[in-house]
């Protein structure tokens, strides 16, 4: 049985059409998973900054409600009755339901929590939670009383951090947002 030129050319044309076939599937399968691993990277990344958006939202929250207690009593934000009742005296943020709206408001801290070593806030300072839900449950709040003006007491100095609870996220990717405000006492508080 012998084959004819044609067929044989034929069959060399098929070999080598297969061959094309697999290396171009070979380089739209690298290009697709290049393409799959860059758009996950870039929707991991969206959502990293989604918290660092939330976490600096929190911190102006707190600078926010600082400002309120301040308008409301100057005595009941600072002094022997106040929340922060010395210099390094610290709170965190409480909501209280009243109607369908939530009304936060700084509560005195009596645990010793801090930043850790590694930038987090430990895990037993359950009270630095901003709330037990979502996003927000992987990050603390603390507010500080920094400085308080001798005498008359006319200015104190805040900070409020925000951080990551220790074992909640990762503190490489979410740095602590620490905020200061300074508020004055004025003839109305």
């Amino acid at each position: 049985m012998e084959t004819s030129p044609q067929s044989t050319i034929k069959r060399k044309v098929l070999a080598l059409s297969i061959v094309e076939v697999l290396i171009a599937l070979a380089i739209v399968s690298l290009v697709f998973v290049s393409v799959l691993n860059t758009t996950f990277a870039a929707l991991r990344q969206v959502k990293k900054l989604e918290l660092q958006d939330r976490m600096l939202t929190l911190a102006n929250e707190g600078v926010e409600i600082i400002k309120k207690e301040k308008d409301e009593s100057w005595n009941g934000l600072i002094g022997p009755s106040g929340v922060f009742r010395s210099v390094n005296g610290r709170a965190y943020v409480t909501y209280t339901q009243q109607g369908s709206n939530k009304i936060a408001s700084l509560t005195t801290m009596t645990q010793t929590c801090g930043l850790r070593s590694d930038q987090t806030f430990d895990s037993s300072c359950s009270v630095t939670a901003v709330s037990q839900t979502g996003s927000d449950a992987l990050f603390g709040r603390l507010i500080e009383l920094r400085q308080l003006a001798s005498g008359t007491g006319s200015f104190a100095q805040f900070t409020v951090t925000v951080a990551c609870i220790n074992g909640q996220c990762l503190p490489a990717d979410y740095k602590p947002v620490v905020l200061t405000i300074y508020v004055y006492r004025t003839g109305t508080n």
